[in-house]
C-alpha cells in the first residue's frame, strides 16, 4: 500500500499514510478460512487479475519514475505460478 501511494502521490492524487490506516480492521470479521478472487482463480485454473491491476502499476510506476519493488514482486511470482499451471 505504501508503493501505491507513494505512486499516486507522484500522479498527483493526494493519498497519505492516514488513508492505509483507516484499512486497519477492514477484514477483521472476513471468514479466516476464506480465499480472495485471485488465490481462488489460481486454485481453479482460471486466468488472474493481476494484468489489470499490477502490470498498470508497475507501467504507471515507470512512467512517473516511481520504484515498486513489492508489486513488481508480486506480479512476478503470480505470472510465473500462472505460467508454470500452463505446464503442468
Amino acid at each position: 500500500m505504501e508503493e501505491i501511494v507513494s505512486l499516486a502521490n507522484a500522479m498527483d492524487v493526494p493519498l497519505s499514510e492516514q488513508d492505509i490506516r483507516s484499512l486497519d480492521g477492514f477484514f477483521a470479521n472476513y471468514d479466516p478460512d476464506g480465499m480472495c478472487s485471485m488465490v481462488q482463480d489460481m486454485i481453479y485454473g482460471n486466468p488472474t487479475e493481476i494484468d489489470m491491476f499490477m502490470r498498470e502499476a508497475l507501467r504507471l510506476g515507470n512512467r512517473y519514475h516511481v520504484k515498486l519493488p513489492v508489486c513488481r514482486f508480486v506480479y512476478d511470482i503470480i505470472t510465473s505460478m500462472e505460467k508454470a499451471r500452463k505446464f503442468a
